[in-house]
């Protein structure tokens, strides 16, 4: 494990570690010191970045008790499974038919592959609570779009090289939409905000429009 100060109230983790155990870290420190200082750790693929009040703990402490976490055991507790609705109705999957096309697929045999993955959150970034889902295989992987849309809806579900994602808020987008979810992935007044997290897996399953529209407002 590598500890690299990060700035004047952060520091860096780097490891030989599995998404799982990344995720783990990062609940460790945040369940386990929050109150004597850490404000927040947040998991990558390779590391974990951690931001601190110096003022409530230096940073040579804290460098200290992060060297004494053990993660085999921690790991076992840090993922969540979910399970996300997802209509792939064309009024909310403009990007069907082509993504479709391109891949030689029919829409039938892209929904049922979509549906029956087992993505894993790889990284959360871009935009709060967007999470980048691993687990498209090559005969799936499309290059982003040439021409970015300015507003996709919130919940938009979409793909892109080897991810998945879905939305969380409206926002410019790249990606090819598929389909809406709509389960809200952020919500800022909820604690805690974020529903997933690093090392988290996810399955998406169909779902009506009549469904959808019950919880769009």
């Amino acid at each position: 494990m590598k500890i690299q100060q990060g700035g004047a109230n952060s520091l860096i983790i780097y490891g030989e570690f599995s998404i799982l155990e990344w995720s783990a870290l990062a609940h460790w420190l945040r369940d386990n010191f929050r109150q004597i200082g850490v404000i927040d750790a947040v998991a990558a693929p390779e590391s974990v970045y951690v931001q601190f009040d110096p003022v409530r703990i230096d940073v040579f402490t804290l460098r200290r008790k992060i060297r004494h976490w053990q993660p085999v055991a921690s790991a076992r507790l840090a993922s969540t499974q979910h399970v996300l609705p997802v209509c792939y109705d064309p009024a909310f999957a403009p990007d069907l038919y082509e993504v479709c096309r391109q891949l030689k697929v029919s829409s039938d045999q892209l929904i049922n592959w979509h549906s029956n993955q087992i993505f894993t959150v790889e990284a959360i970034g871009f935009a709060p609570g967007f999470a980048y889902l691993s687990g498209v295989p090559d005969t799936f992987q499309l290059p982003r779009r040439m021409r970015p849309r300015t507003r996709v809806p919130p919940g938009s579900v979409a793909l892109a090289e080897r991810w998945s994602a879905v939305y969380p808020q409206a926002s410019p987008a790249c990606w090819h939409i598929i389909g809406i979810c709509p389960m809200p992935l952020f919500q800022r007044s909820a604690e805690p905000p974020v529903m997933l997290n690093v090392g988290d897996t996810v399955r998406f399953t169909p779902c009506t429009i009549s469904e959808v529209r019950q919880w769009l407002p």
